[in-house]
């Protein structure tokens, strides 16, 4: 596949949405929803959203796109190869709000863990 990084149409990111953000949602961030796992277990969700994202990765001809998901730019990664680059790339930034949000509930006090340089030095700081 091609190394650029390419654009997702509104459509394929409604779509995208429809895959991963409804069903993620319903499911839970952290803990499982146990009204809706076996439902999506029965209903092949897993089997239908790898399907749709391979899908996405042949009609664009990349291993990188930029999507709307939920509701901020994102880059969807889809090949270990790029998920290993986008890694170890110094433009590759975690998100703790996010992560602190999801886990807040669970671990009030917990300290969010990153691997950038200077969160290192935050976190013995913190510590």
């Amino acid at each position: 596949m091609a190394n650029e990084i390419r654009e997702v149409g509104w459509t394929d990111g409604a779509r995208l949405q429809l895959h991963l953000a409804v069903p993620g949602a319903l499911l839970g961030l952290v803990a499982p929803n146990r009204f809706f796992l076996p439902r999506f277990v029965r209903w092949d969700i897993a089997r239908r959203t790898a399907r749709f994202l391979d899908d996405l990765r042949h009609k664009y001809g990349c291993d990188l796109l930029w999507t709307w998901f939920p509701v901020r730019r994102t880059l969807l990664v889809l090949s270990p190869a790029a998920m290993d680059a986008v890694l170890a790339s110094g433009d590759n930034a975690p998100d703790p709000f996010i992560k602190k949000r999801a886990l807040s509930r669970f671990v009030p006090d917990a300290l969010v863990i990153s691997g950038n340089r200077e969160a290192g030095d935050r976190r013995a700081f913190n510590t």
